[in-house]
């Protein structure tokens, strides 16, 4: 099975399985630190790229004051609506949309897409530049002059200190910084989860058996990782 087949298959079909792997992401919070550190969430409008089970969704959910939660897959986005349900939630819209098609709203205070973009590279294997590229240029149509776009992306996990999984993924950081005009910080956010063998079942669904074996091997419910975040400012000032 390729890459792009195990994908497609969880995000298709195993969104609960997936969901339960990234609520165990981040135990510590320096995602919502460096992100609120970035932006003013407080009344904002957010279009969100990628959004998934609404796993970064929850974070903002609260604080903003309009969402537009956009994933290609609608099992995902089921899973997404049962977290952040209507009655609750009345100002989070969910839609069924690939990146590239995406609603543009040209009004938007924040985009952020997280962990969406660089599975072009599985995708789009003939042309993910091309794809990852207008992906970026539909971030940056959605949001106003002076609105920020926020791509987060893995640089490893099982790794404790940052570093892009493969070429093509170093590849694709470096367009986001010297094509599109990005700047990256980088943190940990690590998993944690009830018990150390919850943390290789759920590091093997979704990562494969060489990590797997590498979290046995530590004996260790946390599994480190490190992430990047790629952030910058729509050119102009508000109106």
């Amino acid at each position: 099975m390729t890459n792009a087949d195990r994908y497609s298959q969880i995000y298709g079909s195993e969104a609960q399985a997936y969901d339960h792997l990234v609520t165990h992401e981040d135990y510590q919070g320096n995602l919502w630190r460096a992100l609120e550190g970035l932006a003013e969430w407080k009344g904002s409008t957010v279009v969100e790229f990628g959004a998934g089970t609404g796993r970064l969704t929850r974070l903002f959910a609260d604080r903003a004051a309009h969402v537009v939660a956009c994933d290609a897959s609608p099992e995902m986005l089921r899973v997404a609506r049962q977290h952040l349900r209507r009655e609750l939630y009345p100002h989070v819209e969910f839609t069924v949309a690939e990146h590239r098609d995406v609603p543009v709203y040209a009004s938007a205070d924040i985009a952020i897409a997280g962990w969406a973009l660089g599975h072009y590279i599985h995708f789009s294997a003939g042309n993910w530049r091309e794809c990852a590229d207008q992906a970026v240029e539909r971030m940056l149509s959605s949001v106003r002059a002076g609105g920020v776009v926020m791509i987060i992306e893995t640089l490893g996990t099982g790794r404790r200190e940052p570093e892009a999984p493969s070429a093509e993924l170093a590849e694709l950081y470096q367009r986001f910084e010297s094509l599109h005009g990005f700047q990256r910080l980088e943190i940990r956010t690590d998993y944690r989860f009830a018990s150390h063998a919850d943390a290789v079942d759920s590091v093997r669904f979704f990562f494969g058996e060489t990590l797997a074996e590498s979290v046995r091997a530590a004996e260790s419910a946390v599994v480190p990782e490190c992430t990047g975040i790629w952030h910058r400012r729509r050119a102009g000032h508000r109106a």
